[in-house]
């Protein structure tokens, strides 16, 4: 059977919820988004997981925390994950991994490593942050560059710091074709990109040249 990848709710920014009206903020993509938002409100957070590990009693899931910026963001989900994996009587639990959208997040992967068990790059908010460029802010769209030497960079430096995690990317970089080997210089071994793009991917991957082993995208 095929791995679920469950990413924890994710709102905020670019992804608003219009019925949610305390959501709003000055500047939302620096707000209360993703995880910052389930810390708010742990009972939340709590329900989510309780209901992703029930999920998992019939499926190999996997489960992914969204917009960390500190090793504390996962450490809270650990905590709460072990606690209710003992109530449910459950064990193995699901793997837990860490979304890198921020370069704090990137910077602080030794720590951040401690609590999980992969570590999956956002490069479109890595990109935006990295930057201080707003994503949906057409005025500054010549500032977006997902495809900088910064934000290899930042992945490398990732590698080079957690090299036996796991490491996925689920940005539109994925699935460019010209990136793809400075991606697997990376230490990147998962890709997440449109089904459309699926073929042109594996190809790019089979002919590329790195000396570790491959994971091709799935």
């Amino acid at each position: 059977s095929h791995t679920v990848c469950v990413r924890l709710l994710d709102i905020g920014a670019d992804k608003p919820l219009p019925f949610i009206k305390f959501l709003a903020e000055t500047n939302p993509s620096l707000g209360r988004r993703g995880i910052r938002l389930l810390r708010e409100y742990p009972e939340l957070l709590k329900t989510s997981l309780r209901a992703i590990l029930e999920f998992s009693r019939e499926f190999d899931v996997r489960i992914l925390v969204p917009m960390v910026t500190v090793p504390d963001d996962v450490a809270v989900v650990k905590d709460y994950l072990t606690q209710l994996g003992s109530e449910l009587q459950m064990s193995p639990l699901p793997e837990l991994g860490a979304m890198i959208e921020t370069p704090a997040a990137a910077l602080s992967a030794r720590e951040i490593g401690r609590y999980v068990d992969f570590l999956s790059f956002g490069t479109n908010d890595l990109t935006q942050y990295a930057f201080a460029a707003d994503r949906e802010n057409a005025a500054v769209e010549k500032y977006f560059n997902d495809s900088a030497d910064v934000i290899f960079r930042l992945l490398g430096l990732t590698h080079d710091d957690v090299p036996d995690v796991p490491l996925s990317v689920c940005g539109e970089l994925a699935g460019r074709q010209e990136y793809i080997p400075k991606l697997l210089q990376c230490g990147i071994r998962t890709l997440s990109v449109a089904p459309p793009l699926i073929p042109i991917v594996k190809e790019t991957i089979r002919n590329s040249l790195c000396t570790a082993p491959l994971m091709e995208a799935p």
